[in-house]
């Protein structure tokens, strides 16, 4: 990214938006190497007052927009701390018992819970068209004054003071006595007293944005912007106070956000909106960026009696209040027609907003938008031997809460930029990038890097660092470099090994190696610069290195309440002596916090090489299996009937379906027209099967067995019949040992066997076969 040029304009943040005072800076020691620590990242606080017109000339649907506008920003003030004030204004006509400025809600201090956001959403509701009898023209004098002075007394510290003035119309006192006898001369007089108080607020650094609509003016409108204080949260035009003039206050809402926005450098969504029928629910889409780390969703709903739940990007719902996956909430305006859902560290990505109306309910416009901000601060550093004419490194690095910023397209919506001032070196500016390109170490991380020549002769030089974008305010960052004769005595180059999730009990490890150029031992400190949450520590914390070049091993230790999600760690090592004396530091490493793996998890290679042992176990018992399976069917079989060697009747087929078992009987089997059929029930059959030692295994319904051979002769039964088998699915096979013989009776053998001696084609069960 291009060098950003920096602006007087923008006043030095240091680790808090708008105006904080910039961090120490820490001189080069004689290491040659400096750096401006990234300090807090919290927001500023604001001290907010909203002035709202509440004169005659408006209308009841005016007014309703003026509620909702106000409501809309009294909720979406993210910073803890701030405080935040209404007004409402009309005129003093000297009747008894009118203000012209009224104090519709009191200084209300910004919490982190929802109560305070609550009473301000419940007291902006008591704005109200003036009559008469209450003073109901347009005092922009009254209402400036009692603003500033509002402002006086009580300001957060280091807040910024902002003034928001919402009016239909021009300044109208001509009926208020308090501003001299002729009425005539009554606006004059007013306008000169907005002067003097333009003046002040220029001095006691408070900004004004006017805002209009109707018939208000432009040209006094603009003088009121131009008046207050002019320095902006960020060198950009819109964060410059400026006016705003819309026709109708149905654009109020729509005006009073963008200028809140652009007021505080924050980041604000497009409105979503849509309809909603009674009884029906609608989905309403938010974007909430990788850089913010405070934001409201905002919805307008009309009706309180619409109920509205927020789904984060993982698409849960996240609770009213309390905290949620490092995202802390909270939640006010349920009862009004504007409600708010603060939060802390958002999840980035897009957030759901879900509205539910009751049945019988009338159709509303619904809508919902997003303010965001992020605080930032960032890391400036400054490499190099600290001699003469030498090429320095100038490091440039963004953080969070969460840590560095290393996504490419949260840093697309952010100017980088770098200064050195210094002999031959007037405002010069340095080219920072984050290409991979040297002296940028690695592309894409978050870490941007450029060159500067040191002059020629001792002197010492001034960086200065600024980073401001969408929805951030500008960071600036001042570092004084000592260029000497001498230049470093110690340095060091500190490495961590790169990881992707670490978890507690995981070690990180990294070695520091430093070079230590004088004749005594030095002794370094090794500091662990990490994300605010992040709870770990370094071990050794220092070390003393003796002359010479000397590498020292270092671990970091996550403490096991470390919350979990992404992070940055970052080791730096300092001079033992003088800890803002930086000696070097390591790249950032960027890493995900998790849980510590279970055993399963951990000796995952283990149980992956059980699993496939036990897969292939069990293929091979599933394969043989079917084996057996194919091996069983006794489909293809045909049982043949014979008598004295012709066919009996057709040959029988086994069942088509898978089975084990082939059963028949033979009718008429002593009759003159024997045959094989298949038996009805009852009956007891004859049942065939396959033996394993490719015979076939018959059971007669006498209950005596045979194997036979398919093909082969068969069985004798009595009457001259004989029973054989052919089988489609396999050859005929011949039985080892034996011969294969054509079918014929088999004659009677003496020793009582009713079916006579088995011929060479079949053996009875337990003669010998190995298989049975």
């Amino acid at each position: 990214m291009a060098a950003l040029a920096l602006c007087a304009a923008v006043l030095p943040a240091g680790a808090a938006p708008v105006g904080a005072e910039p961090s120490p800076s820490a001189p080069a020691g004689p290491s040659g190497l400096a750096e401006a620590g990234q300090g807090d990242q919290e927001l500023r606080p604001l001290d907010v007052v909203v002035a709202v017109d509440e004169s005659g000339s408006l209308s009841e649907a005016d007014v309703a927009e003026e509620i909702e506008a106000t409501s809309t920003i009294v909720q979406s003030v993210l910073a803890e701390g701030s405080r935040v004030t209404v007004l409402g204004f009309g005129s003093d006509n000297g009747e008894p018992g009118q203000e012209a400025v009224t104090e519709v809600c009191p200084p209300t201090e910004v919490a982190a819970g929802p109560e305070p956001a609550q009473r301000l959403a419940d007291c902006v509701r008591e704005l109200h068209r003036r009559t008469p009898q209450e003073g109901d023209d347009t005092d922009h004098a009254a209402a400036l004054g009692r603003a500033l002075s509002q402002l006086r007394t009580g300001s957060p510290p280091g807040s910024a003071r902002l003034v928001f003035l919402l009016t239909d119309g021009v300044l109208d006192v001509s009926d208020s006595p308090q501003y001299g006898r002729d009425p005539a001369d009554r606006n004059d007089a007013a306008q000169r007293l907005i002067d003097d108080h333009l003046a002040d607020a220029r001095a006691a650094e408070v900004q004004v944005w006017p805002l209009g609509f109707g018939a208000a003016d432009q040209d006094s409108l603009d003088a009121f912007a131009a008046g207050g204080y002019q320095e902006a949260c960020a060198s950009r035009p819109d964060a410059v106070p400026r006016a705003q003039v819309v026709d109708s206050g149905a654009d109020v809402g729509r005006l009073l956000r963008t200028a809140f926005a652009a007021a505080i450098c924050a980041g604000l969504t497009d409105e979503e909106s849509a309809s909603l029928a009674g009884g029906a629910q609608v989905d309403l889409q938010v974007e909430i960026p990788v850089i913010a780390t405070d934001g409201s969703i905002v919805v307008t709903k009309n009706n309180p009696g619409i109920e509205v739940s927020y789904l984060d990007p993982e698409g849960r719902t996240v609770p009213s209040t309390g905290s949620q996956d490092g995202s802390e909430f909270s939640r006010s305006g349920e009862n009004g027609p504007v409600e708010a859902l603060r939060i802390r560290d958002p999840l980035p990505g897009t957030w759901t907003v879900r509205l539910s109306s009751p049945s019988g309910a009338a159709e509303e416009l619904v809508s919902a938008t997003a303010l965001w901000q992020g605080a930032i601060s960032t890391y400036l550093s400054v490499e190099g031997t600290g001699r003469p004419g030498e090429e320095l490194t100038v490091r440039v690095e963004l953080w969070t809460r969460r840590g560095v910023v290393s996504d490419p397209g949260a840093l697309d919506r952010l100017d980088f930029g770098a200064q050195v001032s210094g002999p031959g070196l007037e405002d010069a500016d340095i080219d920072l990038r984050d290409d991979g390109e040297p002296p940028d170490r690695t592309a894409d991380d978050g870490q941007y890097a450029g060159t500067v020549i040191a002059p020629d002769r001792p002197a010492t030089l001034d960086f200065t660092s600024v980073v401001q974008g969408e929805g951030v305010a500008a960071d600036v960052r001042e570092l004084p470099y000592e260029v000497t004769e001498a230049g470093r005595a110690v340095s060091a180059r500190v490495e961590i090994e790169r990881l992707d999730e670490v978890w507690p009990g995981r070690a990180i490890n990294g070695t520091a190696t430093v070079a230590n150029d004088s004749a005594e031992p030095a002794r370094i400190a090794l500091l662990l610069r990490a994300g605010d949450e992040l709870l770990a520590t370094v071990e050794p914390a220092a070390a003393e290195v003796p002359p010479g070049r000397h590498s020292v091993p270092f671990t970091i230790a996550l403490d096991p309440a470390t919350p979990r999600g992404p992070a940055t760690i970052t080791v730096d090592a300092v001079s033992g002596g003088d800890p803002a004396a930086s000696l070097g530091s390591s790249q950032p490493l960027n890493v995900e916090v998790r849980d510590a793996p279970g055993l399963l998890e951990r000796y995952w290679w283990a149980w992956t090489a059980l699993l496939l042992a036990a897969t292939l176990a069990a293929g091979y018992a599933s394969l043989l299996r079917a084996r057996r399976r194919e091996a069983a069917d006794v489909r293809g079989l045909y049982a043949v009937l014979l008598r004295h060697g012709a066919p009996a009747g057709p040959d029988l087929r086994a069942p088509g379906k898978w089975s084990d078992r082939f059963r028949f009987v033979i009718r008429d089997e002593d009759g003159v027209a024997p045959r094989l059929e298949h038996p009805l029930p009852g009956e007891t059959p004859y049942t065939a099967w396959r033996d394993r030692s490719g015979r076939i295994g018959v059971t007669t319904p006498r209950g005596e067995r045979y194997l036979i051979t398919p093909g082969g002769a068969g069985e004798a039964l009595p009457g001259g019949l004989h029973l054989a088998f052919r089988d489609e699915r396999r050859p005929a096979k011949r039985t080892p040992g034996r011969t294969r013989r054509r079918t014929e009776p088999a004659a009677p053998v003496a020793g009582g066997n009713p079916l006579g001696a088995a011929p060479a084609d079949r053996a009875r069960y337990g003669d010998g076969d190995p298989l049975l």
